[in-house]
């Protein structure tokens, strides 16, 4: 992003919550809200791809001392959500079109894999009734504001990772989509987009509903490789 997003306000009425909870606990509690807070922020569109984030900033957002933050800032960029400058210090990591569609094929695979191991254990506890529940509320309350749409998609696909019961699927998943996510924001911002992914979640959560492993892989696959081909022709990328 350019510097006319340098002081996008990182916060907004979170502060208080943020306050009351820096305050209290250790130094790792408080890194770890640091941390949280920074990855809200970046899905609620409050910290955007490119943007400095000075210490001073986050302090507002979570009153921490500076080893506290430099921890947390650390911590992010082995995740892969921001970078270092060299005298510049930290900036919201903006992805290259080559980080972008590497990612994305990551994605088609372990989540596709994830939607196979979904159709096989949909008969598991009540995930089930869930899944089920999640299409219906969205179904019912969806109105085409981005805020609710990116909320609900999140929860499909984690819903999906959870009810694979992979637990080592869903932590290199996990370290793949709050990155996917800094460019899904940059072009997921309309109605139409939103109803296009929504009707390809449908056959996505119909196979997965009926056991059918194969049709529920190929089903995720092409839903992430259909986001791929929108989010490389829409993008802003990284020199």
């Amino acid at each position: 992003m350019t510097d006319e997003h340098e002081r996008h306000p990182i916060s907004s009425d979170d502060t208080a919550i943020a306050s009351e909870q820096g305050q209290a606990g250790d130094d790792g509690s408080v890194v770890s809200r640091i941390i949280q807070d920074v990855r809200l922020a970046i899905k609620a569109g409050r910290i955007v791809p490119g943007q400095r984030l000075p210490e001073g900033d986050i302090r507002e957002l979570v009153p921490a001392s500076r080893s506290s933050i430099r921890e947390a800032l650390r911590r992010l960029a082995a995740d892969g959500l921001i970078t270092f400058e060299h005298q510049k210090g930290a900036r919201v990591r903006r992805l290259s079109r080559a980080d972008t569609r590497e990612i994305y094929q990551s994605r088609q695979a372990l989540e596709g894999m994830a939607a196979r191991l979904a159709a096989e254990n949909i008969g598991t506890g009540d995930y089930r009734a869930r899944l089920i529940a999640l299409e219906r509320e969205y179904d019912r309350v969806g109105d085409g504001a981005p805020g609710r749409y990116h909320s609900y998609n999140e929860q499909f696909h984690r819903l999906i990772v959870e009810i694979s019961g992979n637990a080592h699927l869903a932590r290199f998943i996990e370290q793949l989509a709050l990155p996917a996510f800094l460019t899904l924001l940059q072009v997921m911002v309309e109605p139409p987009a939103f109803e296009l992914s929504r009707e390809e979640h449908r056959p996505i959560a119909k196979a997965i509903l009926e056991g059918d492993g194969d049709a529920a892989e190929q089903a995720m696959r092409f839903h992430i490789a259909r986001t791929q081909e929108h989010v490389l022709a829409k993008a802003r990328f990284a020199n």
